[in-house]
């Protein structure tokens, strides 16, 4: 029984570890759309190695801007 709970708590403490977690503010789709640069740069950063995309609210903004550039 001891067991069962201290494993409870181990995992109960290491979820409230990654929801703490800092994050940063994440910029707005107008914001990569009058900074280019900015936008060619962070949508370099949201690829990861195997060309997948990391799922972010600043991530989601750069495409969303990157998609206006482009379409509009």
């Amino acid at each position: 029984m001891r067991t069962i709970l201290l494993l409870s708590f181990l995992f109960f403490m290491s979820g409230l570890l990654i929801a703490c977690e800092k994050t940063e503010d994440a910029k707005t789709v107008e914001y990569y759309l009058s900074n280019e640069k900015e936008l060619d740069k962070k949508l370099a950063e949201c690829k990861d190695s195997d060309g997948k995309s990391k799922r972010t609210p600043d991530c989601d903004n750069a495409k969303a801007a990157d998609y206006k550039r482009n379409v509009l």
